[in-house]
């Protein structure tokens, strides 16, 4: 596992006729101890979220219902483009890479992070953001 680039995650799932278990399993598709989890709920149709990075947590996104488009960019200004629209699937986002995500009305995301709630962790400014890659 790269944890210095972004990549997809396949989550195991376990299938019946009568129902679906998807399973995330820390050091298989998880790779890092996760310390938080929290799920977004969007109230208002296209959510967008994110413009943020963060300096040393890194996290994974499941979109267990809808789509979730995701625009990640690094410091050097490289962006990548995820869509995130089955329960099966994990987005792995190391630190230091700017996100946006967009929410469909349906959508419910669920993230792992790697580290519990830090303000100071937070890059709230894109030009900020983009003078650590100098």
């Amino acid at each position: 596992m790269n944890l210095l680039k972004p990549y997809l995650i396949t989550l195991q799932e376990i299938a019946t006729n009568e129902k679906a278990i998807h399973v995330a399993e820390v050091g298989k598709q998880i790779p890092f101890d996760v310390k938080r989890t929290y799920w977004i709920t969007p109230a208002i149709p296209k959510l967008e979220v994110g413009n943020h990075a963060h300096r040393k947590l890194s996290q994974v996104f499941v979109a267990v219902s809808g789509k979730i488009e995701v625009s990640l960019t690094d410091v050097s200004g490289n962006e990548q483009s995820f869509v995130l629209d089955s329960s099966r699937t994990g987005l792995f986002v190391p630190p230091m890479f700017w996100k946006k995500l967009i929410f469909s009305p349906d959508a419910i995301l669920v993230c792992l992070t790697s580290h519990l709630y830090e303000e100071d962790d937070y890059i709230k400014n894109l030009s900020d953001f983009f003078s650590l890659g100098r």
